[in-house]
């Protein structure tokens, strides 16, 4: 039995070329239709649903070289959005960001070298007792430069 083929809500706006949005995840709290997704150069995010379509949320501030590239839902009204910049002189800078619902950062990480990165574009979280482990992805994009990775860091909050 075949499901049937649905076009997602996105939001009403013209993203510039390449630059779209490249974050999107589930967001069960909100409904199993549900999903947030941001624009990579604008950091503005939006919450959709199949039935209902999008509505703006806040902005992730970040400065201009960082492009808003993953997401996943963390817990209720918290979101972990994953965000990425390249300067050949220092290389790429992750910062992983837990953010509540009105846009405001609960916790932040930077990961710079001489830890690992690379071409950092996926997130995942998994609460495991009193510490949360995040699974990051990067992609070589078939470059000799890149590399594909998957990482696992905990982090203990306070």
């Amino acid at each position: 039995c075949a499901l049937p083929i649905l076009d997602a809500p996105s939001p009403l706006v013209t993203f510039p070329e390449n630059l779209g949005m490249e974050a999107i995840a589930a967001d069960p709290t909100r409904g199993p239709d549900a999903y947030i997704t941001a624009g990579e150069d604008s950091g503005q995010t939006w919450r959709c649903s199949l039935n209902a379509g999008c509505t703006a949320g806040p902005t992730i501030q970040k400065a201009p070289e960082f492009g808003v590239v993953a997401a996943r839902h963390y817990a209720t009204n918290r979101t972990v959005w994953l965000l990425r910049s390249f300067d050949p002189a220092v290389g790429n800078v992750i910062i992983i960001r837990i953010v509540d619902d009105r846009g405001q950062t609960v916790h932040e990480e930077r990961l710079r070298r001489p830890l690992t990165v690379d071409n950092i574009e996926g997130v995942s979280v998994v609460k495991r007792g009193r510490q949360v482990r995040f699974y990051l992805l990067s992609d070589d994009n078939f470059s000799a430069e890149q590399r594909t990775l998957l990482l696992a860091f905990d982090w203990a909050p306070l």
